[in-house]
C-alpha cells in the first residue's frame, strides 16, 4: 500500500510499467527524503503500513518532505553556482571544492552531484558542523575521485567512499588549502579530449527505431547492466535552451519516420537549426508526457552531419 500511495504521488499510473529511470528518478528521491531533512523512520513506517489509509498518510509526509528538500538544494545550488564562477570562472578546469555556511549536511551530495553533472568535473560541497566542515563529493566521467582523496589525505580528519561518490571531513582551516590540493590532483580534465564513447546499436538500415516496449525488455538497467548507446541519424525539428541561464538542451527530433524527443545536459555549443542533419548518440529512455509513454534519447553526443 505504502508504494502504491508513493507512485501515485509521483504520477506513475497504476499498472504502468516500472523501469529503472522511474525508480531512480521518482522513487529514491522521495524514499530518501526523510533520511535526508528529517527522520527517516517515516519511509521505514511507510514500507511496512498495511493499512492503505495509514499509507496515503505516511506519503503524503514524504512527499511534503520531498518538496521542502528541492526548495533546500534550489535555494544552496543558487549559492554554489555563484561560488563555482567566482572561484573557477564559467567553465571551471579543474575538480571544484564549495563550501557555504546553512549548507544544510542531507542535501550535500545532490548539490555536489548537480555540479559534477553541469561542469563535467569532479566536485566536493562543503558545510559546517559543530566547527568541523563536513560534506560529500561526486565524480564526473570516470574520474576516481576516491582515489584523489588518498592524494589529498594530508588535508583531511577522514573520508571514505568509493570510486564514484565520497563523504569527507577537515578542519575549517584546511578548507583553502584542500581546495587548491584537489584541483592539482584533477588539473589535467579541463584540457583532456572527450573519452570515446562506444557505440553498441546504428540505427538505420536494417536496425529500426526500439519501441517503448522494446525497450522495456532490457530492464532493469544498472551498474551490472548498463543501458545502450544509440546512435540516432536524425533531422532537427525544434531545439531550445531550458534549465538554469539556458544550460541544457531539449530537442524535437525526427528519426526516420518517427518523431522522439532529446536532452543534451549542460549543452555549451550553439543549437542546431530546424532541418539540420544530426547524429545524436545517447541513451534511450522512457519518458511519460501527459500519461503516454514516448520515446527520449539523452544524449552524449551531438555531431552535426555534412
Amino acid at each position: 500500500p505504502g508504494l502504491e500511495a508513493l507512485k501515485k504521488l509521483a504520477n506513475i499510473r497504476k499498472g504502468a510499467f516500472l523501469g529503472g529511470r522511474d525508480i531512480a528518478f521518482k522513487l529514491a528521491p522521495r524514499l530518501n527524503a526523510p533520511g535526508r531533512i528529517d527522520d527517516p523512520d517515516l519511509t521505514l513506517k511507510l514500507l511496512l503500513e498495511r493499512d492503505p489509509l495509514r499509507a496515503k498518510v505516511y506519503a503524503e509526509k514524504i512527499e511534503a518532505l520531498n518538496r521542502r528538500r528541492r526548495e533546500i538544494a534550489d535555494g544552496i545550488m543558487k549559492d554554489a553556482l555563484e561560488r563555482t564562477r567566482a572561484l573557477y570562472g564559467e567553465r571551471p578546469r579543474t575538480g571544484i571544492v564549495i563550501d557555504g555556511e546553512g549548507y544544510h549536511p542531507g542535501v550535500l551530495g545532490i548539490i555536489a552531484s548537480r555540479l559534477a553533472d553541469r561542469f563535467g568535473v569532479p566536485a566536493i560541497v562543503l558545510g559546517y558542523e559543530e566547527g568541523i566542515a563536513i560534506g560529500s563529493g561526486r565524480r564526473a566521467g570516470a574520474f576516481n575521485i576516491h582515489g584523489a582523496l588518498l592524494d589529498c589525505a594530508e588535508y583531511l580528519i577522514g573520508f571514505g567512499g568509493h570510486e564514484a561518490a565520497v563523504g569527507v571531513r577537515l578542519e575549517p582551516s584546511r578548507v583553502d588549502a584542500f581546495r587548491e590540493a584537489f584541483a592539482a590532483r584533477s588539473e589535467s580534465l579541463g584540457t583532456a579530449p572527450s573519452p570515446p564513447l562506444d557505440v553498441d546499436i546504428e540505427v538505420g538500415g536494417a536496425f529500426e527505431l526500439p519501441t517503448v516496449e522494446e525497450l522495456g525488455a532490457l530492464e532493469p538497467l544498472g551498474e551490472a547492466n548498463v543501458s545502450p548507446i544509440f546512435a540516432l541519424p536524425a533531422i532537427v525539428e525544434e531545439a531550445k535552451p531550458v534549465g538554469e541561464g539556458g544550460a541544457h538542451l531539449k530537442l524535437r527530433l525526427k528519426v526516420g519516420r518517427r518523431y522522439i524527443s532529446g536532452f543534451a545536459a549542460n549543452y555549451s555549443e550553439a543549437p542546431p537549426e530546424p532541418g539540420a542533419s544530426i547524429r545524436a548518440v545517447g541513451e534511450l529512455g522512457r519518458n511519460t508526457f501527459y500519461g503516454r509513454d514516448q520515446l527520449e534519447v539523452s544524449i552524449e553526443r551531438l555531431i552535426s552531419d555534412p
